[in-house]
């Protein structure tokens, strides 16, 4: 598999992305343990990767406004993620520096469709950088990719996974099941997390993951043929 939504290295039990039959290292723990979180780096519905980034302040931590912004969906407010001076990827840039980073560089936005076009029979070409921006995430005929700078590759996570309150689901590794019906896609994170009355009709994701991962490249690739996917211009 080139995607892949979990692993069996030491690290997985600090990401939370164990295979089921990872051999798991009760005594292993690291700095970012229990803060990183799957980043879903695209609006798209046919999207399914991301990234793993830090996503809490250490516990304790003082100032509960850049916590509460640390943890926070919200780039229109907060900024996209960043990626400090040893490329790990945190949040935001709060969520760097409430985690003692003080350098970093900020992760690509990226916009996919003719954006300049909605922006201009809107009139808002003159509205500010910030206003633009929310309009653009409004669009039903943009969508976007968040990447990390240029050599910094993250860990990759498989993002959009439906969860349950059920024990069983919570408790179990990331095995993901999807359900299909009339070109409509759900995705759960292990068997346990689905309905139980769809139990039957469930698949495994498996293998599809790259097949969903390549179409989605293709896609984009498509479009910026297509467009002209500036987003750094607003």
């Amino acid at each position: 598999m080139n995607h892949r939504y979990c692993q069996c290295d030491p690290e997985c039990i600090d990401y939370g992305n164990c295979c089921s039959d990872a051999i798991k290292d009760p005594e292993y723990v690291s700095r970012y343990q229990n803060h990183w979180h799957c980043y879903e780096n695209s609006n798209s519905i046919d999207y399914y990767g991301g990234f793993f980034v830090v996503k809490s302040c250490p516990v304790g931590y003082e100032s509960t406004t850049i916590a509460s912004r640390c943890s926070s969906d919200s780039f229109v407010e907060n900024g996209p993620c960043v990626v400090s001076w040893n490329d790990i990827i945190f949040n935001n840039k709060f969520c760097a520096l409430c985690n003692g980073i003080t350098k970093f560089r900020s992760c690509d936005l990226i916009f996919y469709g003719d954006w300049y076009s909605i922006l201009q029979a809107g009139n808002h070409l003159n509205k500010t950088k910030s206003e633009k921006l929310q309009i653009m995430l409004r669009s039903r005929t943009l969508f976007y990719v968040i990447f990390p700078p240029v050599n910094v590759t993250g860990r990759s996570c498989m993002s959009s996974l439906t969860t349950s309150t059920n024990t069983d689901c919570q408790q179990s590794s990331i095995n993901p099941v999807y359900w299909l019906q009339r070109g409509n896609t759900q995705v759960w994170k292990n068997v346990f997390c689905a309905l139980e009355q769809l139990q039957d009709a469930l698949q495994c994701v498996g293998k599809h993951y790259d097949i969903l991962g390549e179409l989605f490249i293709c896609y984009v690739q498509l479009l910026t043929r297509r467009h002209n996917t500036r987003s750094n211009n607003l």
